[in-house]
């Protein structure tokens, strides 16, 4: 019987608590996090473009890259694949980001919003 009233109570505060998360700062963690790989991830792809772009050769020497610099590695990459080139391997880096944007924002934002009720309720 004990243990039927300790597995209620926890449920019981285990909604009371879901219940009082704000999911906003969730959810605009999320997005914050979605959009920031959108709009940084075309850079990410032609850095890593041009620096693979130096082949070692058997002797240990660096053959000359294959793009003459950043513009000539947007405008290669872009002719030959298009704005899906821009964003290959997009997929692990958005879902990573939304999550940790999830999380942050919205452990941040619930907390102080915990302080500032706390706060609030005092004064």
């Amino acid at each position: 019987r004990e243990h039927t009233q300790t597995v209620k109570q926890i449920k019981h505060e285990a909604l009371t608590l879901v219940q009082s998360v704000e999911w906003k700062h969730h959810i605009a963690g999320a997005i914050g996090g979605s959009a920031a790989v959108v709009v940084g991830h075309p850079g990410d792809t032609l850095k890593a473009r041009l620096a693979l772009s130096l082949r070692c050769s058997q002797t240990g020497t660096y053959l000359p890259s294959a793009y003459r610099g950043l513009w000539d590695c947007l405008k290669t990459t872009y002719t030959r694949e298009g704005v899906r080139g821009l964003y290959r391997g997009v997929s692990f880096p958005l879902v990573g980001d939304a999550i940790a944007g999830t999380i942050s924002y919205g452990v941040y934002g619930n907390i102080k919003q915990k302080i500032l009720d706390t706060h609030t309720q005092t004064h």
